[in-house]
Order: C-alpha cells, then sequence, then structure tokens
C-alpha cells in the first residue's frame, strides 16, 4: 500500500472498523493497536515480510457507526470525533450535489440525457418512480390517550420516536416490563414507579394504590433491542397518566432521565432527536433543563420550528405533558404539634429509681 502510494506519508482510511471480527485467523484488533500506537508504530513489524517499517508518519482516519463494539484499549488510541446526522434540506443538498452525479456517470448518462428538479418527484408519483415504500417514518399518535406518551431516542442511524405504553390491572403492585427493554431501561422503569409511588397524593392516589394494581410498561416493536439512560421522564409520565386517568398530549414528545427524587438527568444525541420528533410531526419538546446548553449544535432552522420546554423535575414535566392539570391535593402537615396519645413530660426536677 505504501509502495502503491508513493509516499511513507500517506493518508489511510481504515472502513468501519467496528465491525471486526476475532476468530481462529488472528485478532485484527490487537494488531491496529500497534499501528495505531505512535509509541511503537515508528517500528512496525509486518510479520509477513518479517521487517519492521515507519509508520509514525501516516495520517489515519477510522470510521465508525457505533464505539461500543470497538475494544476499549483501541478507542484509547484515537481521538473520537462525533458526526451528528443530517437534516432534510442538507440531504436534499447530498443528493443534488453529489448521489445524482454519481449515479449517472455510473450509468454513462450525462446532463443532457437526463436532470432532476427540485419538484420532479412529488407524493403522486413517487410510487410510480421508485416502487412500494421500504422504510416508513413512524408518525405522531392521532389522538390523545391514557398511558400512551411519545419518547425520543438515538439510533446507530440517527434519531427516532418511541412509543411508550403504560397500562393498570388488577394486582398486587407487579411491576411488568415487555418491548425488549435493556437493563438500563429496566431500572428506569423502576426508579419511575418509585417516583410515582412517592408522589401518589398528587396523582390523587391513596398511598397505598399499588398494593391492589399491577403496571405493565411496553415499548411496541418488541422484536427490536432497546436501552438508554433517557427514558425515565417518558416511563414516569405514562405511569402518572394511566394511574389519574388523564391523557397524554400527541403533540408532545420528551426525552430525559429520572431519579428517585424526580430530578430531570441530561442525555446525549439531541440534535438527532429533535430531528426525529420534527420528521414525526411533533413540534414540541421537553428536555432536561441541563442540555440547554447544547443548542448551539442544533441548526437555527430546525430550532425555528420547535417549541423547547426546559425541565428541572418531573413537577415542571407532566403540567406540560398533560392534558389537563392533575387534582390539587394539599396534604395536612402537622408543625410543631405533639403526637396523638403520647403524654407530654412534667414540669420539674425528674427522678431517677
Amino acid at each position: 500500500m505504501m509502495k502503491k502510494a508513493g509516499t511513507k506519508n500517506p493518508v489511510i482510511m481504515l472502513d468501519e472498523i467496528d465491525k471486526m471480527s476475532t476468530d481462529f485467523r488472528g485478532d485484527p484488533s490487537s494488531a491496529l493497536l500497534e499501528v495505531l500506537d505512535p509509541e511503537q508504530n515508528h517500528s512496525f513489524m509486518d510479520h509477513y515480510l518479517d521487517v519492521e517499517y515507519d509508520l509514525s508518519q501516516v495520517f489515519f482516519i477510522a470510521t465508525a457507526n457505533v464505539l461500543h463494539t470497538i475494544p476499549a484499549a483501541l478507542q484509547d488510541r484515537m481521538e473520537v470525533l462525533r458526526l451528528h446526522g443530517y437534516t432534510e434540506p442538507e440531504k436534499l443538498e447530498i443528493a443534488k450535489q453529489y448521489l445524482v452525479r454519481k449515479q449517472r456517470e455510473a450509468t454513462g448518462l450525462t446532463e443532457k440525457n437526463v436532470s432532476f428538479t427540485d419538484d420532479a418527484i412529488t407524493g403522486e408519483n413517487v410510487g410510480e418512480l421508485l416502487g412500494v415504500i421500504k422504510f416508513r417514518d413512524t408518525l405522531a399518535h392521532e389522538k390523545n390517550e391514557i398511558g400512551l406518551v411519545t419518547g425520543l431516542a438515538w439510533t446507530e442511524v440517527g434519531g427516532s420516536i418511541l412509543s411508550t405504553e403504560v397500562t393498570i390491572v388488577d394486582g398486587k403492585g407487579k411491576l411488568t416490563t415487555t418491548g425488549k427493554l435493556g437493563d438500563v431501561m429496566q431500572e428506569s422503569a423502576q426508579a419511575a414507579m418509585s417516583y410515582v409511588r412517592s408522589r401518589a397524593h398528587r396523582l390523587g392516589l391513596p398511598r397505598d394504590f399499588y398494593r391492589n394494581v399491577d403496571i405493565h410498561l411496553h415499548v411496541p416493536e418488541g422484536a427490536i433491542p432497546k436501552d438508554g439512560p433517557s427514558a425515565g421522564i417518558t416511563i414516569a409520565t405514562a405511569m402518572a397518566s394511566a394511574l389519574s386517568k388523564i391523557p397524554v398530549r400527541r403533540d408532545v414528545a420528551m426525552t430525559g432521565e429520572i431519579t428517585l427524587r424526580g430530578k430531570v438527568l441530561p442525555i446525549g444525541g439531541l440534535k438527532e432527536k429533535l430531528l426525529a420528533a420534527h420528521r414525526a410531526g411533533i413540534f414540541e419538546v421537553i428536555l432536561p433543563r441541563d442540555n440547554e446548553k447544547d443548542l448551539p449544535d442544533v441548526p437555527q432552522s430546525l430550532l425555528g420550528q420547535l417549541k423547547l420546554h426546559f425541565a428541572d423535575t418531573m413537577d415542571e414535566v407532566l403540567p406540560i405533558a398533560l392534558e389537563r392539570p392533575l387534582p390539587e391535593i394539599e396534604e395536612a402537615i402537622a408543625v410543631n404539634q405533639p403526637l396523638p396519645n403520647v403524654p407530654q413530660p412534667s414540669e420539674g426536677p425528674t427522678t431517677h429509681q
């Protein structure tokens, strides 16, 4: 490769290193550790030729879709640059400036033979020209429903909306989760359940309501694994809605983790999640307050079409997400009041026997 490049300091692209696998033929990640380590690659040993070669002047660029499949030791040898997903106008420009020209040249055509305009493909003729739709974007729910919340998720190929359903049935306080949820999401569900129990009075419920009901949490598309620390407020809102019988607004999406005390924690992948909400036709989003600092990463053209709410606690999330306010219930709190049926100590000296 170096001979073909004709220089000792070329730029070498290592494409999709997250797809490397280990088998009886060897472990390529171990070789890359030596190749990418600046303390070792000046005398890299090529075991095929059994000679040393200086790779210290080579500029390596590696690409990957995910990081969790790349060994930690190998990640430590690289500087990770995260590239955000594209907006719809950006995708259109990529198609116009690059993809169309590439395909036209591959088929031997010129601009005189075929050309495209922005309105060449419409909703009426797209099926006739491109065939049956293979990929469908999930859209917002048709109406406000009890226990049904739209969450936002980050995936390997961008962002997506994630419907979260909760239903209440007779039982003995059991929490059931389905939808192939990972360990982190299941822990979020447990934390949301504890929060809801601690705030039962705000939902107009007796404190021991859980003794007589079971709660079933389900995230559709059960064949797809789901995990990540950003579904807490979505799950808590779905539980609060199902227990209080107050529908959730269909035009609001949300993302954020939750603590036992109801604090809303920050999330990652903000741009991709906002793009997913916009594609689904949802223009109002609830976000953690700490993510307000990440807004410069989001295109202004997108922010101008969205209404964002930043929340510190679940007490700020529920009034926005639910169709109507929760019932106002005041708790009687005794301040400096003696406990009932407890005799008060008399004044004067006390005699110990």
